[in-house]
């Protein structure tokens, strides 16, 4: 099985963040999306990376009804459950989306040890959402990794490395294996 160094590539500023009192989704000034998903007030970053294709910080069940509002048509959940409380494991998520007429793909990638059918199936999934997708991990970090490699050879390596960074993700250090998968087609 072939592994794709990812290195430890933390995003900085990601997370939960405080908002007004809101039960839908709006753009921010830094151009992603933010959703009330708690009674405190706490906030779930939504950052698109195209206009297809968006990443986030871990998600709960009670924030898919805001992101089947927003005109999402499928979640891509990149977390493993070992790290994750049980009422976010993936059967539990996948449940409550699909409850929804959401797609939902598993599709966990250990942090640093993302292999080759991890971007085939990324791959698969974004192709066959029928509407935009949400891909989720603990930061949105390896969510971004994954559509970078994934992407290989239909988006420039300056964009896949750059559209990502422009919400935190570093993936500089993939531009090597970006522009190799992209040379094999």
């Amino acid at each position: 099985m072939a592994v794709i160094r990812t290195g430890s590539g933390r995003a900085s500023g990601l997370g939960r963040r405080q908002s007004p009192s809101s039960d839908s989704l709006s753009i921010g000034a830094a151009g992603h999306y933010a959703c009330r998903i708690s009674p405190t007030g706490d906030m779930m970053d939504i950052r698109p990376l195209t206009e297809s294709y968006a990443v986030a910080p871990q998600i709960a069940p009670e924030d898919l009804p805001a992101i089947k509002a927003a005109g999402f048509t499928a979640v891509i959940d990149n977390r493993p459950d070992g790290e994750v409380l049980g009422h976010l494991h993936a059967v539990t998520m996948q449940a409550a989306a699909e409850k929804l007429g959401l797609a939902f793909v598993v599709n966990p990638i250990i942090g640093g040890a993302m292999t080759m059918a991890n971007v085939s199936a990324q791959r698969a999934a974004i192709q066959a959402a029928n509407g935009p997708v949400l891909a989720y991990c603990a930061s949105g970090n390896r969510s971004s990794q994954v559509w970078a490699l994934a992407q290989a050879g239909q988006m420039t390596t300056d964009d896949l490395v750059g559209i990502p960074a422009r919400f935190g993700y570093q993936l500089e250090g993939l531009r090597g294996q970006i522009d190799m998968l992209a040379q094999q087609g």
